[in-house]
């Protein structure tokens, strides 16, 4: 078994696999890519979790869900059937290297993805520089220090604890 969706594990042979009754949706609707979301069972696999990592980053940079929905029924039915907003329309101050990253891991068509996590996280680790960010992870401070330097209206540090969860996401 994979993992998936953080949480879901997906059974190698499907013809095989009893583990809810036919019909019903696995997984956290917050979290899931389109194809899951619509019950394309035969398409979840690696890029479906690419979308899960680009969801989990698109929440910790901009504070909200990919698809933000009143109930659990409405964020499926998003999902399936509509793009996610790009990182900057939300945040403009996210820089924009990094918010292209997560854009593509969040790209409504498969093809349009990262085609694997290892990719992703290069190319994470190229924009981190570009953006300035590098020191930052750099600099993380061991013990929280009450005087933080403050840029875009977030502490250094919580800053910084961000994008290293977003590298370890992909390690």
């Amino acid at each position: 078994s994979r993992v998936l969706d953080f949480g879901i594990g997906r059974v190698r042979d499907l013809a095989s696999a009893t583990l809810t009754e036919s019909g019903v949706t696995l997984g956290t609707p917050a979290y899931m890519a389109p194809e899951q979301a619509a019950g394309r069972l035969d398409q979840v696999d690696a890029l479906t979790d690419i979308w899960a990592v680009g969801a989990t980053m698109f929440q910790l940079l901009t504070g909200r869900l990919a698809h933000d929905s009143s109930t659990p029924n409405a964020a499926i039915v998003a999902a399936a059937t509509q793009r996610v907003a790009p990182v900057r329309s939300v945040r403009p101050d996210v820089p924009a290297e990094v918010a292209q990253v997560v854009d593509r891991a969040l790209a409504f068509m498969r093809n349009e993805r990262w085609p694997d996590a290892r990719g992703m996280r290069r190319a994470l680790l190229m924009a981190m520089p570009e953006a300035g960010l590098l020191s930052e992870v750099r600099d993380v401070p061991t013990v929280p220090d009450s005087g933080l330097a403050r840029r875009g209206g977030r502490p250094r540090r919580r800053r910084a604890l961000i994008w290293v969860g977003l590298l370890s996401m992909l390690a």
